[in-house]
This record gives structure tokens, C-alpha cells and sequence, in this order.
């Protein structure tokens, strides 16, 4: 699959959602960078995004144990 740039991006919607949408197509052969730069944001961005994501499902995650 091939993304043109522009062809894709998601206007007037916020950087996690279009992080959401990078995250479920990074399951697929879409590299993340490349879905970055057709969305409009930066592959760092997306990274720094999903970490925290998994500091606060783990968090969560502890708290429910405790």
C-alpha cells in the first residue's frame, strides 16, 4: 500500500487521534514514519504518545493489584 502525501490526512482532528490511527496501522505493512508524515505529525510525537499510554495503562494496571 502506498500513502500519497496530503492524500490522507485527517483535517481538523487532534494529534491522538490521528496517533490512534498511526498506532492500528503500524500492525499493518505502513511503516510509522510514513504514516506520521502523511498524517501531519511527527514520528516522535507518536512515539512520546504511545509511551505514555503505556505508563498509564500500567499505572492503572497497579493500582487495580493494590
Amino acid at each position: 500500500m502506498i500513502l500519497k502525501k496530503g492524500a490522507c490526512v485527517l483535517p481538523n482532528r487532534s494529534c491522538q487521534e490521528k496517533y490512534k490511527v498511526i498506532q492500528g496501522l503500524a500492525m499493518t505493512e505502513i511503516t510509522v514514519s510514513s504514516a506520521c508524515k502523511c498524517l501531519g505529525v511527527t514520528a516522535s510525537g507518536y512515539y512520546a504518545w504511545r509511551k505514555k499510554q503505556i505508563y498509564v495503562n500500567q499505572k492503572y494496571t497497579d493500582l487495580k493489584v493494590v
